[in-house]
């Protein structure tokens, strides 16, 4: 049955059947946890892939559907895996021999941006009038940077009926700037090579709203144990800096707004993997809200669905350049919540201010190269980490709007009937699927009347390095060095509880400069910082962190 007020993806009838050959099938949720690595944060692209893949099998963008091994796994292996997805009767898996046996046409699907997998398939198992078409997900990483050097690189491997999906306007600039990076050096050495490059369309990930829909609080709350009278406000997501946000600025924002009000509480529901989680209590304490904050770590689909559906505002303030679209915004507005969240990259796309949710500006505070620098030489988790730290927003705003939405209902009901509407229309699964369905299709007649031959002349690039603000800036909603003045904030709870947070030398540095609403030149608090940390990059952080956590302002 097709949802209300979506439309079915048409399966249309051909001579022969148009196939989708996907490479690979993602682990269900529930086998994910299980098979994490003990460190490593379940991830929103994962989710995402998962939810592709049944939303593939249940609304077929091509007639016929076919699923191939990758790395080391059998057949047999993931013959199991595509019995357990709801579904799955008429798919079929098979081997990488066996993809050149079928008498129609086809096209590869990889779920990430990892074209020159798929382009390997195509090269060894395929044909070359095969379309193969990726999706970006997290393109700060690894990922990010291998894809564009393949796909910018001028090669017969990248035709014009290939396709990168971009879920985010956000992510489609991400990839022209990284795609840019690798273009510079080549152009620099010779301006006549024609570019590499590939075709991109923007297209969202989508949402079951069937499953996350709208229900009276009232109901769902006894059975989770919250009071009917409560105001919550929801964060659903990964407890992580490094891969999806400091949870020290919501909590500074919601101690601000509600420190003295019990009857407004915070839910932080979220996989707990790396033990994130286990910070927020103490810091909680410090800001004395802790009788007002809950953690539930790990929730079932079913307790989540419970939550999004006792809740009064979903609120994300993610800081991270990991974060291209935002999956758990989606799942909120499905089930009628108004979203609360940071005016950055993908949520922008998602959320409409003042209409389904409203945004907090952002500000990347890039007032040195050193992060930069030292990048190329970092893992994944610190790049992140170290990039996260110079994005703020402001805590004192923020928590403004907080009691904006606590206070005003019918403000809540309204943001949360037009996100519902906003999901229904734009986001469905069918919809999406549709929309997948209409540019396979497309794609497939695009390569069969391609009759160019030969190969571009290949070009090959020197290895470098990339600047990730010149990237990500876009990300944010300003990019600024410094401001010329700050201030400190008044209220000692989040001094005290941020002061916990700081190194040692930066505390008895800060402890002779602070005057709680005094006025200072930034350049003198930094050269305070630098004498007691022994380097400037090192003060600049600190101050940073300062503006990210609410201590200081600007003046």
């Amino acid at each position: 049955m097709v949802p209300e007020g979506c439309q079915q993806a048409g399966r249309e009838t051909s001579s022969s059947l148009d196939r989708l050959i996907c490479l690979g099938l993602p682990l269900r949720r529930e086998e994910l946890k299980a098979k994490q690595k003990s460190w490593m944060p379940i991830g929103g692209a994962q989710i995402a892939e998962c939810a592709l893949a049944e939303a593939f099998l249940r609304y077929h963008p091509l007639e016929s559907i076919c699923f191939v091994p990758t790395g080391a796994e059998s057949e047999g292996e993931l013959n199991e895996r595509l019995a357990e997805y709801p579904y799955s009767s008429g798919s079929t898996v098979i081997s990488p021999a066996e993809a050149l046996r079928y008498p129609g046409r086809s096209l590869i699907f990889q779920s990430s941006p990892r074209l020159f997998e798929a382009a390997g398939f195509r090269s060894f198992w395929g044909s070359p009038d095969w379309p193969m078409v990726g999706i970006t997900h997290s393109l700060s990483g690894f990922d990010g940077i291998a894809s564009a050097i393949f796909t910018a690189t001028p090669s017969e491997h990248v035709k014009s009926f290939d396709r990168l999906i971009c879920t985010s306007n956000a992510a489609d600039r991400a990839f022209e700037e990284l795609e840019a990076c690798v273009h510079q050096p080549q152009m620099d050495n010779d301006s006549t090579r024609d570019k590499g490059g590939i075709h991109k369309s923007v297209m969202p990930l989508g949402v079951d709203i069937e499953r996350f829909r709208p229900a009276p609080s009232a109901s769902v709350r006894p059975k989770l144990g919250l009071a009917s009278d409560d105001v919550i406000f929801l964060y659903c997501g990964r407890f992580s800096v490094e891969f999806k946000m400091d949870p020290f600025p919501l909590l500074a924002a919601f101690a601000l707004a509600f420190g003295s009000q019990p009857n407004v509480k915070l839910i932080l529901a979220g996989d707990s993997t790396g033990g994130g989680h286990t910070k927020i209590p103490d810091i909680a304490r410090d800001l004395q809200i802790a009788d007002q904050v809950s953690i539930v770590a790990d929730p079932s689909a079913p307790v989540k669905i419970g939550l999004y559906q006792a809740a009064d505002v979903f609120v994300s303030f993610s800081d991270n350049l990991q974060e291209t679209f935002g999956l758990t915004i989606l799942e909120a507005m499905s089930c009628g919540l108004p979203v609360l969240a940071t005016d950055w990259s993908g949520y922008r796309d998602t959320v409409i201010h003042e209409e389904t949710g409203l945004l907090v500006p952002t500000t990347w505070y890039a007032a040195d190269s050193h992060t930069s620098r030292l990048s190329p030489f970092s893992s994944e988790q610190s790049v992140h980490r170290m990039f996260s730290q110079e994005i703020s927003f402001d805590v004192r705003a923020a928590a403004t709007v907080m009691r904006r939405l606590a206070l005003d209902r019918e403000l809540r009901n309204e943001l949360g009937r037009r996100g519902r509407l906003r999901a229904v229309r734009h986001y469905a699964w069918p919809v999406i699927a549709d929309s997948y369905g209409r540019l396979f299709r497309e794609l497939i007649a695009e390569a069969a009347d391609d009759d160019r031959r030969g190969a571009p002349e290949l070009a090959t690039y020197p290895y470098y390095s990339y600047d990730h603000l010149l990237v990500f800036q876009h990300f944010a909603t300003h990019v600024s060095g410094p401001p010329p003045a700050v201030a400190w904030v008044t209220d000692d709870r989040v001094y005290s509880a941020a002061s916990n947070l700081l190194p040692e030398a930066a505390l008895a540095a800060l402890a002779i400069t602070r005057a709680p609403g005094s006025v200072m030149p930034t350049t003198w608090l930094v050269g305070v910082l630098t004498a007691a940390l022994g380097e400037s990059h090192a003060a600049i952080s600190v101050l940073r962190l300062l503006l990210k956590y609410g201590v200081l302002v600007i003046a």
